[in-house]
């Protein structure tokens, strides 16, 4: 399902896309504004490459804001949004755009502004690019079991009866 306002799917409704700027596929995987990248078919807002903590609420409002970059979003959109179908105080729209100014470190507004009793503007230049290639999957051993990832440290005995259980012909 799609939101009313953005054309961008909801929380747990993302759908990974393949391309950019098709004809079947209008809109980017990968959004790019000031040092971030935003990804929303993987709920994912990044700082330079790493990633930022960042509620669902404050990621929706900042993917209806991206998508209507210099618009006004009033209020109310952001709230019918947000928490569709229920009324809450408007206060809770306020904080959670607080708290995506703090992620975005924007105290001085230069991302997002305020339309004071109105609504709010995204005021960044934004880039759409298609995601980056993925690297090519590691193969898997033809035991089908997972890789041994780290060493364990203090489980030798632990481990000595755990491989004692296992069947001589499976240990490999």
């Amino acid at each position: 399902m799609e939101s009313p306002i953005t054309g961008i799917p909801r929380r747990g409704t993302a759908q990974a896309s393949d391309s950019c700027g098709t004809t079947s596929q209008p809109r980017c995987d990968r959004i790019e504004f000031d040092r971030f990248s935003l990804l929303p078919s993987r709920r994912l807002l990044l700082r330079d490459g790493a990633p930022v903590r960042i509620g669902a609420r404050a990621f929706d409002a900042l993917l209806a804001l991206v998508a209507r970059t210099g618009e006004l979003v009033t209020k109310e959109e952001l709230t019918a949004l947000l928490w569709p179908g229920t009324f809450v105080d408007p206060v809770n729209l306020r904080v959670n755009i607080a708290a995506l100014r703090k992620a975005l470190d924007d105290g001085d507004g230069r991302l997002i502004r305020t339309d004071t009793g109105r609504g709010y503007r995204f005021t960044a230049e934004v880039t759409q690019a298609a995601p980056p290639q993925s690297p090519a999957p590691i193969a898997s051993s033809p035991r089908h079991l997972p890789l041994a990832m780290t060493r364990l440290i203090g489980r030798s005995d632990f481990v000595a009866n755990i491989t004692d259980l296992i069947p001589p012909k499976r240990r490999g």
